[in-house]
């Protein structure tokens, strides 16, 4: 016994069989219980070794895939998100720390980057100054400037280094950046 589905918003099909005696009594109870889209208007993401659950408006624009490296670029409502994964991350923080490594290769040039603990890792975090300074929210209304936000933590037990990029032609609150950090991470084996 079995059942084909398509969805026509996301344009899933879905093939499900059924095997054994059982499967006239248990079929009815599966494919109630099968859904194509989260209620709460988040979407799950999970590539290789992360996953992150997002706003629904974050579409994917760009990626970028390298040896050791891979970052996700996403569009929303007058945002866009950067997840980055680095590995493996006793090389990349051989010789250097957390902040010059988010410096470098998270783009964190010119940001006044602090440290902290995010989901007790070790962590730097970093918002772009010219923002703050006068003309810099005018600039950004424009369009001709964005407010940047980052953020980069070690993740020393799986040798990797995440990190999330959040720009917007409006300033990003804490609360902004902590949903956006907490909701991407390391997928469970």
């Amino acid at each position: 016994m079995g059942a084909l589905l398509y969805c026509p918003a996301c344009r899933t099909a879905s093939m499900v069989q059924f095997l054994g005696p059982a499967a006239a009594r248990n079929a009815a109870r599966v494919l109630a219980s099968l859904r194509d889209h989260r209620g709460d208007g988040k979407v799950a993401w999970a590539l290789y070794d992360v996953a992150a659950l997002l706003p629904r408006d974050y579409v994917l624009g760009r990626h970028r895939f390298e040896a050791g490296r891979f970052a996700l670029e996403f569009m929303g409502r007058g945002r866009r998100l950067t997840l980055y994964r680095w590995a493996p991350a006793a090389v990349l923080l051989q010789d250097r720390s957390l902040a010059a490594f988010a410096e470098t290769a998270a783009g964190g040039v010119r940001m006044a980057l602090r440290p902290l603990t995010s989901a007790g890792h070790p962590a730097v975090e970093g918002r772009d100054p010219a923002a703050d300074r006068p003309g810099g929210r005018w600039l950004a209304r424009l369009g001709l400037s964005w407010f940047r936000r980052l953020r980069v933590w070690h993740l020393a037990d799986r040798n990797r280094i995440l990190g999330v990029r959040l720009e917007g032609r409006r300033p990003i609150d804490d609360a902004e950046m902590n949903a956006v950090s907490e909701s991407y991470g390391v997928a469970d084996e």
